[in-house]
């Protein structure tokens, strides 16, 4: 499905940066894992 590497970089930099945010919101609450 991937055309491009710079295009998977592309989503591959989004996804990270989302998961980040993620973690970043619920590491300001309690720790479940």
């Amino acid at each position: 499905m991937i055309e491009t590497d710079e295009g998977a970089a592309e989503v591959f930099n989004y996804i990270e940066a989302h998961i980040r945010d993620r973690l970043k919101k619920t590491g300001d609450q309690t720790d479940e894992s």
